[in-house]
């Protein structure tokens, strides 16, 4: 299964869409025109700090794959690695994709 298409944005939330009396306040993100499922909320400064990473995140998914990329060219002494457990930065951000697309890394 794959996740809603970005750009994700933040908007206020329509009256009848997913919140029958919704606040003046309350947003939820939009991802290609589509609501993803399950988030809205009253806003305040938590709730504005949540909205902007989770608006980021497709940006960033993009953002670490590349990174990713980069380093399959940056030689296995440079970045520490090592056969098994490898914490090395390259390692981590493939563990790190893995987990964002729901596969175990």
């Amino acid at each position: 299964m794959s996740h809603t298409p970005g750009p994700w944005t933040i908007q206020p939330v329509s009256v009848g869409f997913r919140a029958p009396h919704p606040d003046a306040e309350d947003k939820m993100i939009l991802g290609s025109n589509k609501v993803c499922p399950g988030i809205t909320w009253g806003f305040g400064e938590e709730g504005e700090a949540n909205a902007r990473l989770i608006e980021a995140a497709p940006d960033m998914l993009v953002g670490l794959e590349d990174a990713a990329a980069f380093l399959e060219n940056v030689s296995d002494d440079l970045l520490g690695h090592h056969p098994g457990e490898c914490c090395c930065h390259r390692c981590n951000l493939v563990r790190l994709i893995a987990k964002v697309k729901g596969r175990n890394g």
